[in-house]
């Protein structure tokens, strides 16, 4: 199964279990966890576009361990000047997800 998703250059890596790439490993898992993260707003967003409904109250339903969503967010390596160009949304959930 894990070949489905992943190249075979990050398969043989895995299987190697070298303490050298370890390092590889703590990037991609943070890349990962705000992948997850991105994609359960972008729900959020779904049904808010879908519903007209609140963004907090949309929040609220679906997202219920909001602490953890904050703390994987506050990971993302983007700038508020960033984020003011509409480049990033952490900003904006960070500033939704704080009003919980």
């Amino acid at each position: 199964m894990i070949n489905k998703f992943l190249p075979k250059e990050v398969i043989m890596i895995i299987y190697e279990m070298n303490p050298e790439h370890r390092e590889h490993f703590k990037i991609l898992k943070k890349e990962l966890l705000l992948a997850g993260v991105y994609s359960r707003l972008r729900i959020v967003d779904h049904i808010f576009k879908m519903e007209k409904l609140d963004h907090i109250d949309i929040l609220s339903t679906i997202v219920n361990d909001p602490e953890y969503v904050l703390q994987i967010l506050s990971t993302c390596d983007c700038s508020k000047k960033n984020a003011k160009r509409k480049k990033c949304d952490c900003w904006r959930w960070i500033r939704l997800l704080s009003r919980i």
